[in-house]
């Protein structure tokens, strides 16, 4: 979103009637400002020259039928959020819509105030936890083939052939400094919300249901539901404990197989709270902890910023759970 938490959306609608009337809902909404065109390219030249954080594609352009306007604008503008705009009968299609990249689709006869600003929320929401999930990939399996360079380069040095030992000498110390950069930016993730946080609450409960909420389309996918016993409030950073709580949730959905529950316990003691999540991993699967890579170190590194702990536990039918020790907020005795 931009400053002061105005979303700058990108309307592309043909119908002048239609045009006004979501445009002035969207003024009502009080969080949006909106630039209007009328066709696909208007809308692709827009984007070139603009920054938006939201564009709401209609579905039936001049010059774009049906889901080819969704394509354009995905494959154009991969940094904006895409809610493609229905007809009253054209669920499906806006079911593909999402399919091919836009984060929701709204239908024009649910078009109020409040459903627009719910569906451009939304939309940036998980479109940005998608690029998150991707970055941490993008690191994950960047680190995975650096190793393995570094591991191919360690033992062609051991090749009697003289010439080639400077070069490789080189490119392993390249490769070993990519290593170290990468671990870095890593690590100095954690001072942005663990330094200089501790003192601050969170409802464990609250943040679990928000991560339910933005994870839904992946639980969608997936059939999968998450099942949350009562939780407490822990000293943590709000912020910093959703997107553990993301990562770690999003590392089990991928593990579960369809039909079945994630779920997770809270032991209290006195000074601290036992998190666990049990993972329903399918028969034969890669640990939890396989590939977690980054990611996890990441979440390791907020969590002992909290003055807390992460760890894995193979469980005696074979199934993973992971478990996060917080300490508690004091109870509240006024």
């Amino acid at each position: 979103m931009g400053r002061r938490g105005v979303v700058h959306v990108l309307l592309v609608e043909d119908s002048p009637s239609d045009a006004a009337l979501c445009g002035a809902r969207l003024e009502e909404s009080g969080i949006a400002e909106t630039v209007v065109v009328g066709d696909l390219a208007s809308a692709l030249a827009a984007l070139k020259a603009h920054r938006f954080d939201c564009a709401l594609v209609d579905l039936h352009l001049p010059d774009a039928h049906g889901l080819q306007a969704i394509g354009r604008v995905v494959e154009a503008a991969p940094d904006v959020a895409v809610v493609a705009l229905t007809r009253f009968d054209s669920d499906d299609l806006g079911r593909q819509a999402v399919r091919l990249g836009a984060q929701d689709y709204l239908g024009k006869d649910d078009a109020t105030t409040n459903r627009i600003r719910q569906a451009l929320v939304f939309a940036i929401e998980r479109h940005e936890l998608r690029a998150h999930d991707l970055r941490g990939e993008v690191s994950e399996t960047l680190q995975m083939l650096l190793e393995e360079l570094a591991d191919q380069v360690a033992r062609a040095r051991t090749l009697p052939v003289v010439d080639l030992r400077s070069p490789l000498e080189m490119v392993a110390n390249l490769v070993q400094h990519a290593l170290e950069e990468l671990q870095s930016t890593t690590s100095q993730r954690v001072p942005h919300h663990a330094a200089g946080q501790m003192g601050q609450t969170a409802d464990l409960g609250e943040v679990l249901a928000t991560a339910t909420r933005l994870l839904s389309p992946l639980l969608a996918d997936r059939a999968v539901t998450i099942d949350v016993g009562a939780m407490p409030v822990v000293l943590a950073d709000p912020q910093g404990l959703l997107e553990v709580t993301l990562h770690l949730l999003r590392h089990a959905l991928r593990r579960s197989p369809p039909d079945t529950s994630v779920q997770i316990t809270s032991t209290t003691h006195e000074l601290s709270a036992v998190i666990e999540i049990h993972v329903h991993e399918a028969p034969r699967t890669t640990p939890l902890v396989t590939g977690a890579g980054a990611s996890l170190e990441f979440c390791e590194h907020m969590v002992a910023g909290w003055g807390g702990e992460l760890w894995t536990r193979t469980q005696t039918d074979g199934r993973t759970a992971i478990l996060v020790r917080l300490p508690c907020a004091a109870p509240d005795r006024s």
